[in-house]
């Protein structure tokens, strides 16, 4: 009981101290939970947590564990017979089973309409302010990524040149290409101690038509170096 006592008030603790984080890190939490589905808050987490018991734990335990479902990939020289004979030992031993299709939750991020602005404001218990724009590409798929991935280069260094650097907006500037829930996008990041959300956001919206100017004027040259870097990053050996 102590032990489980100490572990749920630390969690508490985590969930309500979350709301003292750095702003970007908040702006990443609250665009997760308008576009994530499913998404929890961190109000409705501390609200289950509190009537929480040791024995509500304990009694959850032995039902999961009785339904418990194994989810994997083969990677390796094995044959399709001898993974298929792997991976029904793994689900024998662990009494396990194949998650049915019907009762797999498969998260998903919504798509923003086409055209459509959504902006979203919060005042936060901190100092600073920061600014996320967000700007959803499309379902992941080979070409676009690969398209994203070469723009994500001079994007990057631009765009920290430009309010980093030129500006001396904040000392956390960032911008990329990403995917949330395999939805491309393209993020641009400012945390400022000295500059108001409004004045971020007006400073960051003129970056972007300079860009695509100076994207579209790009020597050969140039965007042949940012797609041999692309091809290389991609051609590496991932470290385990």
């Amino acid at each position: 009981e102590r032990t489980f006592a100490s572990l749920k008030e630390q969690h508490r603790r985590d969930l309500i101290n979350e709301r003292l984080d750095q702003p970007y890190r908040q702006s990443q939490y609250f665009a997760r939970l308008l576009l994530e589905r499913p998404s929890f808050t961190r109000e409705a987490l501390l609200a289950a947590l509190e009537p929480l018991t040791l024995e509500d734990v304990r009694s959850y335990a032995r039902t999961f564990l009785k339904r418990t479902y194994v989810e994997g990939v083969v990677v390796g020289n094995l044959g399709r017979d001898e993974a298929r004979a792997a991976i029904g030992q793994a689900l024998e031993r662990l009494h396990a089973a194949v998650l049915p299709p019907e009762r797999r939750v498969e998260p998903v991020v919504g798509e923003i309409p086409a055209q459509a602005d959504w902006v979203f404001s919060e005042r936060l218990a901190v100092n600073n302010s920061s600014m996320q724009f967000l700007y959803q590409v499309g379902r992941r798929e080979p070409a676009l990524d690969a398209a994203l991935a070469i723009i994500a280069k001079p994007l990057s260094e631009g765009f920290y040149h430009q309010m980093r650097t030129q500006q001396q907006l904040g000392y956390i500037v960032w911008a990329g290409a990403g995917d949330m829930r395999r939805m491309l996008n393209l993020y641009f990041v400012v945390q400022s101690a000295q500059y108001p959300a409004d004045e971020l956001r007006k400073r960051m919206e003129g970056f972007i038509p300079s860009f695509q100017r100076t994207f579209q004027q790009l020597p050969e040259a140039a965007f042949e170096q940012y797609r041999n870097a692309v091809v290389r990053s991609k051609l590496e050996r991932a470290e385990h």
